[in-house]
């Protein structure tokens, strides 16, 4: 099986944009989720997230996002926001 490949974009800069263990998304109304690969296909709006993105289980960088969609398939995730700020 191909490797999870994110791309995290905004109107002013990509993010991100690598393979990935996993992604994490939380604060979304419906609760809380994990992505890895081989994941079924997902489209979600994304209000107020953070996004954690897992390029190994010790290696994560948490964003916090503002309305947007996620989109899953085939092992390609793409998340398309207004505006998105890394956590330090």
């Amino acid at each position: 099986m191909k490797p999870m490949h994110c791309s995290l974009i905004t109107p002013q800069k990509t993010l991100y944009d690598g393979e990935v263990w996993q992604i994490g998304i939380s604060n979304v109304p419906e609760g809380g989720f994990s992505i890895r690969t081989g994941h079924a296909p997902v489209i979600r709006s994304l209000l107020d997230a953070t996004i954690e993105v897992a390029v190994t289980q010790s290696d994560r960088s948490r964003y916090e996002v503002e309305n947007g969609v996620l989109e899953l398939s085939d092992n390609r995730c793409s998340i398309v926001c207004s505006s998105a700020e890394l956590l330090k």
